[in-house]
């Protein structure tokens, strides 16, 4: 009987920790919302559309307070109807602050570090 309540408590905090294992929480989607926005902000010269994020995987770390978010910014181009996208790896605390985010691929066509300042504070 202990090992089946070991084996179903296991099984529990593996959902609520590891990504793509059920529902992401709000939190996640939220911080990499911001995340995606920000950078879109910073790295498109001119306004945009259909803006979208995909959360590619997620981990949260209890021991740490720290989330690893990997995610995929899509958007148009306003003026070109071009599609740019970033895909990105962000680390930050459980609540948002001292975020930390390293590009990992891009559309490219951007700026050389366009988003080295971008994330800096607590993301909202």
């Amino acid at each position: 009987m202990k090992s089946i309540i070991l084996s179903f408590c296991f099984f529990a905090i593996t959902i609520f920790v590891k990504g793509q294992i059920n529902t992401i929480p709000n939190a996640v989607k939220q911080y990499a919302d911001a995340t995606g926005q920000k950078l879109m902000n910073c790295c498109s010269s001119a306004s945009s559309r259909n803006f979208s994020i995909d959360i590619k995987n997620w981990e949260i770390k209890k021991l740490t307070a720290r989330a690893k978010i990997i995610i995929t910014a899509t958007w148009n181009g306003l003026l070109s109807g071009n599609q740019y996208w970033i895909k990105e790896k962000l680390i930050c605390n459980v609540d948002g602050c001292n975020p930390k985010w390293e590009k990992l691929d891009d559309s490219k066509g951007f700026l050389a570090g366009c988003g080295t300042n971008c994330i800096k504070n607590c993301l909202e």
